[in-house]
C-alpha cells in the first residue's frame, strides 16, 4: 500500500513537470529564438528615427570647416576607439554616409577613413539594402549583431569627416607616382540636439618613397600605387584622430 502511494506521488510530480513544460512551450525549447531578421525588424523603427536625425545633421554641416575648439570640457566626455570591444559613446562617419549609409566610397574618386564602428553597420543592417545574406537572416541572432545594434543607438557624439580635396595615387611607372594628398574637414556633433560643437581641417600626404617587392606575375606600378595609397589612408586617419583629441577634447584612440 505504501509503495502504491509513493508511485502515485511520483506520477503526480511528473504530470506537474510535464504541465509546466507545455506551459513554457516545451521542455528544452523555451520561447522562440530570435533570428537576425527578427532582431533587425525589432530595431528598424529606432534606426529609422536615427536616419532622420542624421539627415538633419547633414544639413547643419557647413560647406567648409572653420576652426572651432571646445572651450569647456564636454559632459559626458567623448570616447572613441577603433577597438570595438571597448566602451565608447562616439562614432565616426564620412559625410556621404549621413544621407546614404549604403554609399560605396571608391578610393579612385572618393576617400573613406573607414573609422566607423557600430553605427554604420547597424544602419546598413536595418536599411533597405541589408548586406546580410538571406541565409544569415534566417539563422539565430548572434550576440555580436545584437550588441552592434544596441551600441549604435547609444551613440552620443558623432565625428563627421568631409573631404575638401582629394588627389588619389596614380602610378606613373614602377618607381614613381603622382597624387596622394587629401584634405578633410572634421566636425564633432552632439546628437542630442544635432549641434556642431567642434570643427577643424587636416591634411595628409602619401609617403614620398615607398619600398616594396612584387612577384613576376604582378604589375609593379599597381603594387606601388596600392602601397602609396595605403600610406595616405594611414596618415589621414592619424591626423584626423589627433585633431579630434587636440581640438575637441575627449579620448579618441586609434589602434595600431
Amino acid at each position: 500500500m505504501l509503495a502504491n502511494s509513493r508511485t502515485d506521488k511520483i506520477g503526480l510530480v511528473l504530470i506537474v513537470v510535464v504541465g509546466l513544460c507545455w506551459a513554457l512551450a516545451g521542455c528544452g525549447g523555451g520561447a522562440k529564438q530570435e533570428t537576425h531578421q527578427d532582431v533587425v525588424n525589432r530595431f528598424k523603427p529606432q534606426y529609422a528615427e536615427l536616419r532622420a536625425k542624421l539627415q538633419q545633421v547633414a544639413g547643419k554641416i557647413p560647406q567648409r570647416a572653420t576652426e572651432r575648439k571646445v572651450t569647456a570640457s564636454l559632459t559626458p566626455q567623448p570616447v572613441y576607439s577603433t577597438q570595438t570591444d571597448k566602451p565608447a559613446n562616439t562614432d565616426i562617419l564620412m559625410h556621404p554616409h549621413l544621407l546614404d549609409p549604403d554609399a560605396k566610397l571608391d578610393s579612385s574618386n572618393q576617400f573613406d577613413l573607414q573609422l566607423a564602428n557600430h553605427l554604420l553597420r547597424a544602419l546598413q543592417w536595418t536599411g533597405d539594402k541589408n548586406p546580410m545574406s538571406a541565409t544569415a537572416l534566417k539563422t539565430k541572432a548572434t550576440d555580436s549583431v545584437i550588441r552592434d545594434l544596441e551600441l549604435g543607438l547609444q551613440t552620443r557624439y558623432l565625428a563627421v569627416a568631409k573631404v575638401a580635396a582629394y588627389a588619389p595615387v596614380v602610378a606613373v611607372d614602377k618607381k614613381t607616382f603622382r597624387g596622394g594628398q587629401a584634405t578633410l574637414d572634421g566636425f564633432l556633433v552632439d546628437l542630442t540636439n544635432q549641434s556642431v560643437v567642434c570643427s577643424f581641417t587636416v591634411s595628409a600626404k602619401a609617403q614620398e618613397q615607398v619600398s616594396y617587392k612584387y612577384k613576376e606575375d604582378e604589375n609593379a606600378a599597381e603594387v606601388l600605387a596600392k602601397l602609396a595609397q595605403s600610406s595616405l589612408w594611414s596618415a589621414a586617419r592619424q591626423e584626423f584622430i589627433k585633431a579630434l583629441n587636440e581640438k575637441c577634447g575627449g579620448d579618441f584612440v586609434l589602434s595600431k
